[in-house]
């Protein structure tokens, strides 16, 4: 009986073994199913016979074991392991378009790069400007490269129905004086029936012409004159 009592308070004093931590001795217990030798299905450089995380996204860094640092083994949760799973660390939100905006709350997506954004992911509408590249020379006819920034431009408008916006023509002062004015409002009005075109309503979208009135670099520059012919967006209502 004594000896029985010893026995228990001894076994109650000995030190309890730590579980072993996730990382690079995740689930030290035993390797998941038997993989071929050599395959790697996910393409992480780890062998599957060695990988824990046998699909993990394409262009992931991973540790030695496989896995991302937010990925737990679903392995180790296995009843043989004696394991239990760490809580797993939440995945990283997904950007389609790099815009700052996580997919699930992005009501624009595919904003081209290199463009400001709201909170809702889409662009600001005010800091797009349409440059003299955008229009055939001397024309109001738009050119294909104005096309990307345009959709975009409709998809903000149609993310936020109650705006509306004038669209503005510029344009540098070669030429009389008469002409440029003309040029400026045509400009504008092809702006306007392009995103009618996207579905934007018309009763949204004014248009004015400026001429040569508003110049925003000197018009003594060839540099400066391109930047004069532009169309630029102002929101009238919000």
């Amino acid at each position: 009986m004594l000896a029985s009592a010893l026995f228990v308070v001894l076994a109650a004093a000995a030190p309890v073994a730590a579980a072993p931590a996730y990382g690079a001795t995740v689930c030290s217990a035993g390797l998941p199913g038997e993989h071929p030798a050599g395959l790697d299905q996910d393409g992480d450089a780890i062998p599957d016979s060695e990988d824990w995380c046998t699909d993990t996204r394409p262009g992931t860094r991973v540790g030695p074991t496989g896995c991302a640092d937010w990925e737990v083994p679903v392995d180790c949760a296995d009843a043989g392991s004696g394991l239990a799973p760490s809580p797993a660390l939440a995945v990283p939100a997904q950007d389609g378009d790099g815009d700052g905006v996580s997919d699930g709350d992005d009501q624009c997506p595919g904003t081209p790069r290199g463009l400001a954004v709201d909170a809702r992911g889409c662009v600001v509408i005010e800091k797009i400007v349409l440059k003299g590249i955008s229009f055939a020379t001397g024309s109001a006819r738009l050119l294909p490269a104005a096309s990307e920034t345009l959709r975009t431009v409709a998809s903000a408008m149609k993310a936020n129905p109650k705006l509306e916006v004038e669209i503005a023509g510029h344009t540098d002062s070669v030429g009389l004086e008469s002409r440029n004015q003309r040029l400026s409002e045509r400009r504008a009005q092809s702006v306007k029936a392009f995103l009618v075109a996207e579905g934007v309503e018309e009763q949204r979208l004014s248009t004015k012409g400026y001429g040569e009135s508003e110049p925003v670099e000197s018009n003594e520059t060839p540099e400066g004159r391109a930047n004069n012919r532009r169309v630029v967006f102002r929101v009238t209502k919000s």
